[in-house]
């Protein structure tokens, strides 16, 4: 949850000194007027006041606090004890088994977003880098081209593992004037696959910056009251920021929370996805940053 960040409101124009004297800067506005009235320039009064009085300042004598880390709950769980290893390799071994399960080829590309999302792509890179050679080389699934959905994410998770990929696979939602369909505005899924992924457009693709000015267009004008909330969420995180710019774990943790709601969601996907996010948290914690890095006072303060 992210914090408050409070600023002042203002910077106090006065300045403290030792020696006892009071200057004002006023005379300097009326002595440069005339040069001011020639060049344009304007001027600011500002007092300096200078008092016989010391400035306090806080020690920097910093005391550690009572509530040392052992306080803390979630300090008090390391993830990286056996049994919970035990568990990753058993969830592992289930999540491969899906990665075979027989499903159609949205299906699969879903899961394999989803995978991705949950921040364990990195544990199944064999077995995501197979599914999409596959997907890749299936000329039977050309029939996909036709949903907007379905083209956008083919086109987005082929793009992101290094697969060529035209642009013109759009093409089809456009019309003689080179700009989408306006039919499509109803499509919130669609439309937000479209968004996603006109973000691994490359320098000179126009159909993808086309892309994005219609479908970020589009999405903003929604109103979210109508749409799904799951969906509305999506469109809100998305809005904020694509897919493509979060960092992997931020990321992860966000989609967590919304992944449990799916009513689609694999139990055992999820799973894995919090125990691994809580082991790589217990491995940073005993990094050397944390062990060694100097930031006992940032941590409690």
């Amino acid at each position: 949850m992210a914090l408050p960040v409070q600023f002042p409101s203002f910077l106090p124009c006065s300045i403290r000194h030792n020696q006892p004297s009071l200057l004002s800067f006023t005379h300097l506005r009326s002595s440069s007027s005339s040069a001011s009235a020639s060049s344009g320039a304007q001027f600011v009064t500002c007092a300096l006041k200078i008092e016989d009085q010391e400035t306090v300042r806080r020690s920097a004598n910093w005391q550690p606090s009572v509530w040392d880390y052992g306080f803390v709950q979630s300090l008090s769980v390391d993830y990286t004890e056996d049994k919970y290893t035990e568990q990753v390799q058993r969830l592992k071994k289930e999540v491969k088994g899906l990665f075979d399960t027989e499903m159609n080829t949205v299906a699969k590309l879903e899961f394999i977003d989803v995978v991705q999302r949950l921040g364990l792509g990195y544990h199944f890179e064999t077995e995501i880098k197979n599914a999409l050679s596959s997907i890749y080389d299936n000329s039977e699934d050309a029939q996909l081209l036709d949903y907007l959905y379905a083209a956008s994410l083919r086109f987005r998770l082929l793009r992101q593992h290094g697969y060529k990929v035209s642009q013109d696979v759009f093409q089809k939602f456009m019309d003689k004037m080179a700009t989408f369909n306006e039919s499509l505005n109803k499509d919130v899924k669609g439309l937000l696959g479209l968004y996603e992924a006109s973000f691994h457009g490359l320098e000179g693709e126009t159909i993808l910056d086309e892309a994005w000015n219609f479908a970020s267009k589009h999405l903003k004008d929604l109103n979210l009251d109508e749409v799904p909330t799951n969906l509305a969420s999506n469109v809100n995180h998305a809005l904020d920021m694509p897919i493509h710019w979060r960092p992997n774990r931020l990321e992860a943790r966000w989609f967590m929370d919304m992944y449990e709601t799916q009513h689609d969601m694999i139990p055992s996907l999820l799973r894995l996805a919090k125990i691994d996010f809580n082991v790589v948290q217990s491995i940073h914690r005993k990094s050397a940053i944390w062990q060694g890095g100097g930031l006992n006072l940032g941590r409690t303060r």
